[in-house]
């Protein structure tokens, strides 16, 4: 229902959004992952969530969601993130004051950080021991790393195009709103965390999960942005984007 209400908030297109929908639904690993018991469907629900309040302009309650979603997964902090650092860089833009910025931010910062005190403290341990366990930074996790991006594509080639179309997104970022430079920062943030980490040692790609929806809706925008600006506004060309989105449900 996000995916669907995200792609048309952005497009006006119906059918592009449940072709995009389509596409997650697809997604073999996407469905194993919802019923593996573990957070993976929640956390990319809370994700998605934050994003979707903070395009409403629903910014205390995008912060309660991100806070949500640092507490389902440490890693889930990088969305906190993400969406301060792009407030704060247009903040002249869009007249936010320091005085707001920081009410704001207090919603997530006040009890994540209560809570992290307590942990550290009851646990005598700053991280999960799931943060111990994995490979640890260094060239080993990269390896690691560039060997689970490199099974993750070719697992599912689809995403090779919609990881293309992210890419051309982030070289026009500064013409799209806020929301949609957050979810764009989010996501490479996470991937950078992901190669860094070395991955995950479950099968199915665990980590790349919640991911798959972000990519489908950054590719839908950057799609419609591209099919706006074409010369010819001939029907034919928005059918083409939607032969595109077949295709890669296709390949899914």
């Amino acid at each position: 229902w996000l995916v669907f209400r995200f792609i048309k908030y952005y497009t006006h297109d119906r059918w592009l959004a449940l072709l995009g929908v389509l596409f997650v639904a697809l997604s073999i690993y996407f469905a194993i992952w919802q019923v593996e018991g573990l957070e993976t469907p929640l956390f990319g629900l809370l994700i998605l969530a934050t994003i979707y309040l903070l395009a409403k302009d629903k910014n205390r309650l995008a912060m309660v969601f991100a806070l949500l979603c640092a507490l389902c997964r440490p890693d889930g902090i990088l969305l906190f993130f993400a969406i301060a650092l792009v407030q704060f860089l247009k903040r002249k833009k869009l007249a936010y004051r320091a005085n707001y910025l920081a009410k704001i931010w207090l919603w997530f910062i006040v009890p994540y950080l209560s809570y992290f005190i307590w942990r550290a403290i009851y646990y005598k341990s700053l991280f999960p021991n799931t943060f111990y366990a994995k490979t640890g930074l260094g060239w080993i996790a990269l390896r690691e790393g560039a060997i689970y991006f490199k099974d993750f594509f070719l697992a599912q080639p689809a995403m090779i195009f919609l990881f293309v179309l992210a890419l051309a997104l982030v070289f026009q970022i500064k013409k799209f709103a806020l929301w949609i430079q957050a979810l764009v920062v989010f996501l490479f943030s996470y991937l950078i965390f992901i190669f860094a980490v070395g991955g995950d040692w479950m099968p199915g790609f665990r980590f790349f999960i919640p991911l798959l929806s972000l990519f489908v809706i950054i590719g839908a925008i950057i799609l419609k942005n591209w099919e706006e600006k074409a010369k010819n506004r001939a029907k034919f060309s928005k059918t083409y984007l939607y032969l595109f989105f077949i295709f890669l449900c296709a390949l899914n």
